[in-house]
């Protein structure tokens, strides 16, 4: 096994190569002159057997390379080739845990950081709603709903009805919080000024859109008048819409946000797409967020 590029032997080779040494009926000589053999910790069984069965046939010694210096393979370089192993288990250890330990603590900042974000959006949503309450804002209600007269009837009498009912158990507030059709209008008053008021003074901003309500120019001056105040703006699909009635910025905020719409369920009723509780919770959140933005 002269002058070949062996490192070392390891697996089944090493194993048959034992057992030929050690079953032989006639003392066999191998020799591993002029390989570039390794002590390492890939090799320590390998030399570990070459160092036992040199030293027993007393042939003579060989070297290996161990961390880039040539030492002679006996028992002390047995040990340094055990020690490798050793250093390579501790650190691959010490790897492993440094990788778990950081990954605990970055998960623990990351709950800690989860949990204090969530009890400062409950506070500040707690003193929004307080505010409100108090009627510390400039503005009355908490949501403006616009629809198309035409579309005027028992189902939008039922949002109106769902909504103040969903928004009253989530937020507790006894008195009126949705501005609804012409219930808060002043008569005699201008159109303009007073759909201007109506929006003004409303935190979110929502709208039933039908394809009547893409063509009436009035609605259209409500969602106006709601998007240059800055409102946080929802809408409600009543149909399947036509979006080359829309006006350009109609349809930039049909395209931007989303949005609930109508679905007939089984029993051949309108159901609500995410569901009022889930609505009036976004209206909440949409107005919380103006708060804590200063907008109010």
């Amino acid at each position: 096994m002269e002058n070949n590029k062996i490192h070392y032997i390891d697996g089944s080779d090493l194993r048959n190569l034992v057992f030929l040494t050690e079953n032989m009926p006639k003392p066999v000589e191998i020799s591993f002159s002029h390989n570039p053999l390794l002590c390492n910790c890939q090799s320590e069984a390998f030399i570990s057997w070459l160092s036992s069965y040199f030293e027993t046939n007393k042939r003579r010694k060989y070297t290996c390379t161990l961390d880039g210096d040539d030492i002679v393979v006996d028992d002390k370089a047995v040990d340094e080739a055990k020690f490798l192993c050793i250093r390579s288990r501790v650190v691959a250890v010490s790897v492993s845990t440094g990788i778990a330990i950081f990954f605990i603590i970055s998960l623990a900042i990351t709950f800690t950081v989860y949990r204090k974000r969530k009890r400062e959006i409950v506070r500040k949503r707690a003193n929004f709603l307080e505010d409100f309450k108090n009627g510390l804002l400039e503005q009355k209600f908490l949501c403006f709903v616009s629809f198309s007269s035409e579309d005027e009837g028992h189902d939008i009498g039922l949002i109106y009805e769902k909504l103040r009912e969903s928004l009253k158990a989530l937020t507790g507030i006894e008195q009126e919080v949705v501005r609804f059709g012409d219930k808060h209008i002043n008569p005699g008053f201008p159109i303009v000024d007073e759909i201007l008021r109506c929006v003004s003074e409303s935190c979110v901003a929502f709208f039933v859109v039908s394809n009547s309500f893409c063509e009436s120019r009035w609605c259209q001056m409500e969602i106006r008048e709601a998007y240059q105040l800055k409102k946080p703006i929802i809408l409600i699909c009543k149909e399947d819409i036509d979006l080359t009635i829309m006006t350009p910025l109609m349809l930039k905020i049909f395209r931007q946000f989303t949005r609930a719409k109508f679905v007939t369920n089984e029993n051949d009723q309108m159901e609500l797409v995410p569901d009022f509780s889930h609505f009036s919770s976004s209206i909440l959140k949409l107005a919380a967020l103006r708060y804590e933005e200063g907008t109010y």
